[in-house]
């Protein structure tokens, strides 16, 4: 009888293990970079403030976050107003919340009006995390691992 023992194999499997974690830390990074470059194509960019605020944070190994932290951007996403489809849109036209009118420029000229209707939705982080994600479904499946 022929017999092969592998007594350090728990600290073997142990090696295999943390880089099997740092492979899929890694590529898991790499979808979300991509999803924040394909964001900031995607972005609309009247200024460009919205598309150079977009990051990407790594929260955990396998957790990364995308967006942008200025106020506006998920009505940018969403849409506002009569066209707000996303978190807490009302489908209602927007009011002042003190006074009769809401004021702001356009052009440089003072505008006054009771209600205005909304923005359109023009998403821009949701198709960008959604075609990285396609992405690294197709790259993985051209691998063979299935």
């Amino acid at each position: 009888m022929f017999n092969v023992s592998f007594p350090n194999i728990a600290s073997l499997l142990a090696v295999f293990e943390n880089i099997t974690k740092e492979i899929m830390s890694k590529g898991i990074e790499q979808i979300a970079q991509q999803a924040r470059d394909l964001a900031k194509l995607k972005a609309p960019h009247l200024t460009g403030a919205l598309k150079r605020s977009i990051y990407m944070n790594k929260v955990n190994d396998y957790t990364f976050a995308v967006g942008s932290p200025l106020s506006y951007a998920w009505a940018v996403e969403f849409g506002s107003g009569i066209y707000g489809t996303g978190p807490g849109a009302s489908g209602d036209p927007i009011r002042p919340k003190q006074g009769s009118f809401l004021t702001f420029q356009i052009g440089g000229q003072w505008v006054r009006v009771k209600y205005v209707l909304g923005q359109r939705p023009q998403p821009f982080l949701r198709p960008a995390c959604e075609e990285a994600i396609a992405n690294a479904d197709i790259q993985i499946k051209a691998t063979g691992v299935t």
